[in-house]
């Protein structure tokens, strides 16, 4: 099989079942490194802008890689990930040659420039087109994109390396609540800042704060929490280190507004939450349908974050509730373990 990113989600772990070999191209993220410093340091990274000279010149790399790959590996499976303008242009060059195309598609293009205010979005929008007019098959992760994207489209959720993560028990005197994702246009927690003095002053137990991930709004974020004793900003952090932090956290908050790119989504990030044993408070968006209220997930409503305060609350003062949702939202994720739904994956490649 040949990916165009190395990124996309656990599929190197599928380099250890039988039969499936696995060779990656691809341009994968310009990020800078994070700054390194003890626990009082504020750690963060800016993603960087990306020149169009220095896209267009990765592009054409990436395009010539693949092609060189093509010729050399030749895979049962070629598997292109987002419609990327360079994705695009692969589909059309590949189909051109004759060869069975696979897209994973999802609305995080569109919905993120949309949402963005992006001033290409019209372009983005031709060639997430030209993609799905040229992939023979299209796999998304949400039942949004199964309607939107119609018969060519397969439903493949997204799934999680279980075993990677650390499921201890976590201790009852001190509760942490952590964020990990975006700081930016379609989801962050700035709503919740000034929410946290009211969830200190009404919780039973030592109440901390962890916040993880990197983007626009980050450096505003710190600026609006440096002098929160219980709030930690650790910035963009790699996965080894977000799994330390996650051992230690008792609440995993996932903010997400009732907008497209938020429909479409099957969050990553709640199911490392549940794969942590942790429980997760999050808004009835998407996919989180499949979720049972009070059994395995506790919902807010979307966009408000003072109903995201209360749950915090309900959740830190009330233990039975707390384990409650933990347990059923560790036994629920490994449904998407990623040795479950790589089975679907095979299904879907036709191999």
């Amino acid at each position: 099989m040949l990916s165009t990113s190395s990124d996309y989600c656990n599929l190197p772990k599928t380099q250890d079942i039988e039969g499936v070999k696995i060779k990656f191209v691809g341009q994968g993220h310009f990020r800078t490194k994070g700054i390194k410093g003890d626990e009082k340091e504020f750690k963060y990274v800016v993603k960087e802008k990306v020149k169009p000279l220095e896209y267009l010149f990765e592009s054409v790399k990436t395009i010539r890689r693949t092609l060189m790959e093509l010729k050399k590996f030749s895979p049962d499976v070629t598997h292109i990930f987002l419609p990327f303008p360079v994705s695009s242009i692969l589909c059309l060059i590949l189909r051109i040659r004759g060869k069975k195309v696979y897209l994973d598609v999802d609305d995080l293009i569109t919905g993120q420039a949309e949402q963005s205010g992006h001033k290409t979005l019209a372009i983005i929008r031709f060639f997430e087109k030209m993609g799905v007019m040229f992939a023979n098959r299209i796999s998304v992760c949400s039942e949004y994109l199964k309607q939107k994207y119609g018969k060519k489209a397969t439903i493949i959720p997204n799934m999680v390396y279980i075993d990677e993560y650390n499921q201890k028990q976590k201790g009852n005197k001190n509760i942490t609540v952590a964020y990990i994702g975006n700081f930016g246009y379609y989801q962050s927690c700035d709503g919740l800042i000034n929410e946290i003095p009211r969830i200190l002053k009404n919780t039973d137990s030592t109440v901390h704060f962890t916040f993880i991930g990197g983007g626009n709004t980050l450096n505003n974020f710190i600026e609006k929490t440096k002098d929160m004793n219980n709030v930690i900003v650790k910035g963009w952090l790699n996965k080894k280190d977000i799994i330390i932090s996650l051992s230690t956290s008792s609440i995993g908050l996932l903010p997400m507004d009732d907008v497209s790119v938020n429909k479409a989504r099957h969050p990553l990030k709640l199911l490392e939450y549940q794969a942590s044993r942790m429980a997760v408070i999050a808004p009835k968006v998407g996919m989180l349908k499949e979720y049972t209220n009070g059994e395995n997930i506790i919902f807010y409503n979307a966009g408000d974050f003072s109903s995201m305060a209360d749950k915090i609350i309900e959740l830190c003062n009330n233990k039975k509730l707390r384990e409650k949702i933990t347990e059923n939202g560790y036994k629920f994720v490994k449904k998407y373990n990623v040795n479950t739904i790589m089975k679907k994956w095979i299904r879907f490649y036709e191999v």
